[in-house]
């Protein structure tokens, strides 16, 4: 039986788990589900945002109260709860593992993060003839060092617990390599691969986002003069530049641009799609290593163009081809308040950018769509075009902090570790690349 897709083998079961990023998980759900395949998305864990989960049946819900219990106890300290609860929650993990094993054909893993801790179902995955597919999304397989998001440097000058978490996170990758059948990543965060990957910009990120109608003419686009240019932010979290950004909208407004700058965090995923529907434009983040991120690319449903901020600009070209890169106003961080200004006065211009935008999403990320792609992976049947060779990355600046900041920590690292705490002994280039950096 097929869906009208070549390769699509509909009898095949999937899995989607552990945990929820930005919707991703349930949305690529929805799609297998689209394409007539048997899938579930499983999370144990709940996320703060509130994305909709697709499968929670008693002992998922047993496995959420545990963990919940568990964090609880060991955030007051409590050992005896503690290992009550931690105990209960392992073994609820390994009773839904044992259903899983036997379920599924397929299991697609986001966030570094499997029913065991210390990643011991894989091999058993793997004996067991599993497909095998991680998926990274950032801060999963970005290395901490260049990572504003996720840095105890950064935090609390903790250099070696640095250390020891780029340790940790380069022997995950190492793991899910030596097992996995696929790894999806980007390549400005791919710096622990050695294996070949899967081009993420190529798969989509999978959006289910319902925005009728839309600005997709002159007609829908509010006059920039006596009304006000509607600019959102809505950071999830540290590191997305938040202070250069409300800096730039301030500046802009003394200089008598007629703007309005909306800032939310923290709110359920509704929210920020209400407030989509609302804004002109979105400045998404100052220091992203990708042009459409998960905001931009729920704005872009919206028809509502993005800026975004980063130093990987100078490099998408050689990743993708030009009728792949995802479309905004993607500009280095000193370039940010220029673009902006450019997004509020030119209004033809932010309204075609809007439109391509919408029509790539439409065309890249509806979940049908993706999880096409990733019925590919499942078949066996990707393209060639569709890897990528980590040795060829040579962007050092990461995500979510300014390139001051990250000479200042690639230094100290360095300092305090020698040049393997980097974890690229794979990749001598680059290495020599970081050193000549912490130099400077």
């Amino acid at each position: 039986m097929r869906n009208g897709e070549e390769g699509l083998d509909v009898k095949k079961r999937v899995f989607i788990g552990m945990e929820e990023i930005a919707g991703n998980a349930s949305d690529l759900c929805r799609g297998f589900r689209e394409i007539g395949y048997d899938c579930d998305f499983v999370s144990p864990f709940a996320h703060r945002f509130e994305y909709e989960e697709t499968t929670d049946g008693p002992l998922i819900r047993f496995v959420k109260k545990a963990h919940r219990n568990w964090s609880a106890a060991y955030a007051a300290n409590d050992q005896a709860r503690r290992r009550l609860w931690k105990g209960l929650t392992k073994t609820a993990l390994g009773l839904l593992f044992s259903i899983c094993l036997f379920k599924y054909d397929a299991f697609i893993f986001y966030f570094n993060r499997t029913f065991s801790k210390k990643w011991r179902d894989l091999p058993i995955l793997k004996f067991f003839g599993k497909k095998i597919i991680f998926v990274y999304v950032g801060g999963d397989a970005r290395p901490p060092y260049l990572n504003g998001a996720r840095n105890p440097y950064l935090l609390e000058k903790d250099i070696q617990a640095l250390i020891k978490i780029t340790a940790e996170q380069k022997a995950k990758l190492s793991w899910a390599e030596k097992y996995a059948d696929y790894i999806v990543n980007w390549p400005p965060q791919a710096y622990f691969n050695e294996r070949r990957f899967i081009h993420g910009a190529l798969m989509g990120l999978p959006r289910r986002v319902s925005a009728p109608g839309g600005p997709t003419g002159p007609e829908h686009c509010r006059p920039i003069r006596g009304v006000g240019t509607k600019i959102l932010h809505a950071p999830s979290k540290a590191g997305k530049g938040t202070e250069l950004i409300r800096a730039l909208a301030a500046r802009l407004k003394e200089k008598g641009r007629d703007l309005e700058y909306i800032e939310i965090s923290g709110q359920p995923n509704e929210v920020v799609l209400k407030r989509l529907a609302e804004c002109d434009f979105v400045i998404d983040q100052a220091y992203a290593d990708t042009p459409l991120a998960g905001l931009a690319t729920e704005a872009a449903f919206f028809g509502k163009p993005a800026v975004v901020g980063g130093y990987f600009v100078d490099q998408v070209a050689k990743w993708l081809d030009s009728e792949d890169i995802p479309p905004s106003l993607y500009v280095r961080p000193e370039d940010m308040e220029q673009a902006v200004d450019k997004m509020i006065v030119d209004r033809q211009f932010r309204l075609d950018l809007g439109l391509k935008a919408r029509r790539y999403v439409e065309s890249h990320c509806r979940p049908a769509i993706v999880a096409a792609k990733y019925a590919r992976l499942i078949n066996g049947d990707a393209p060639e075009s569709w890897l990528r060779e980590p040795a060829r990355l040579t962007y050092l600046y990461g995500a979510n902090m300014p390139e001051e900041t990250v000479r200042e920590i690639v230094a100290a690292l360095i300092e305090a570790g020698g040049v393997k705490a980097l974890q690229l002994a794979d990749k001598p280039e680059l290495e020599k690349a970081f050193l000549e950096l912490a130099r400077q």
